[in-house]
């Protein structure tokens, strides 16, 4: 099951398991958003001014 997991989103074993262990900070903003349009998500980002 990992080993088609991993083939499903061109990953390695090892970089799904970082990302199963929340080592997000491991893979770009563009990469998780990727995985996740391919694993059918929609994905909305927005963005607000800081308040100072």
């Amino acid at each position: 099951m990992d080993a088609e997991v991993a083939a499903f989103f061109s990953e390695t074993h090892p970089r799904m398991s970082n990302l199963m262990n929340g080592e997000i900070d491991r893979f770009s903003a563009d990469k998780l958003i990727n995985m996740l349009a391919k694993a059918g998500m929609e994905i909305r980002v927005e963005v607000f001014p800081k308040v100072a």
